[in-house]
């Protein structure tokens, strides 16, 4: 799918896209912020923009960590910034958004570090997740080495999700599940900003996203997993 005069305009259908970039990727030892690092020659956070652009979503926020940041200068031509002014996690990152998202009916979230993420696994999640009627849904992917990643933990028939679990708070068993959290995510607007205020904030003072599959699971909303073929990153 390629960006047209074809492509649809999904802000029309209440969407917003949100990019969550403004993590420092010190894994790396990089002074780059990672969602800057070149990837084909392009910085991975305009190979983002570009998908979300190509799949229709032409209402888009950049969380960047700092207003005059390098990541905010190179996200400001295409989207709207959004500060994340202290490190505080995935779900803390997405509520620096919603000034910025404003009305919007749905949201879609993607992780800023994902170059290889197409505009047809976005489209196909976002409608899905309105024909299926569903309050939060997101992408998964089976890997070899899950190392890193949060698991997804379904029932004991395999088909319904119950939580996505962090690295840090697996047990040998939810260890050598391959099926992983991919970093993707559509959701309800109205729900989620009062299940992100509900979340109480982890040990560390961070609030994960995450958090609000486990929250929405609980309360027994229409939660949906869409597994890909491949990790939609480098």
């Amino acid at each position: 799918m390629r960006a047209n005069e074809t492509t649809p305009h999904r802000s029309a259908d209440g969407w917003t896209a949100v990019v969550l970039a403004a993590g420092r990727g010190t894994r790396m030892r990089s002074r780059t912020p990672k969602v800057l690092h070149p990837v084909a020659g392009r910085p991975i956070l305009h190979l983002v923009l570009d998908a979300l652009a190509a799949a229709g979503f032409d209402r888009r926020v950049v969380v960047a960590a700092d207003a005059d940041d390098e990541v905010a200068e190179a996200g400001r031509s295409r989207a709207t910034i959004a500060v994340q002014d202290a490190p505080l996690g995935t779900g803390h990152a997405v509520l620096a958004a919603r000034e910025a998202v404003g009305s919007a009916e749905r949201v879609l979230i993607v992780n800023g570090d994902l170059p290889l993420l197409t505009p047809g696994a976005l489209a196909t999640l976002a409608d899905a997740h309105c024909a299926e009627r569903a309050v939060l849904s997101f992408l998964t992917v089976e890997v070899d080495d899950p190392t890193g990643y949060g698991r997804i933990v379904r029932d004991g028939e395999g088909d319904r999700i119950a939580g996505i679990v962090e690295e840090a708070d697996t047990d040998e068993q939810t260890r050598a599940i391959p099926e992983v959290n991919a970093g993707v995510y559509t959701a309800e607007a109205a729900w989620l900003w009062s299940a992100l205020d509900a979340l109480a904030p982890a040990p560390n003072g961070e609030i994960y996203l995450t958090d609000a599959v486990r929250a929405a699971v609980s309360s027994g909303c229409r939660v949906r997993a869409q597994r890909l073929a491949d990790a939609p990153e480098a």
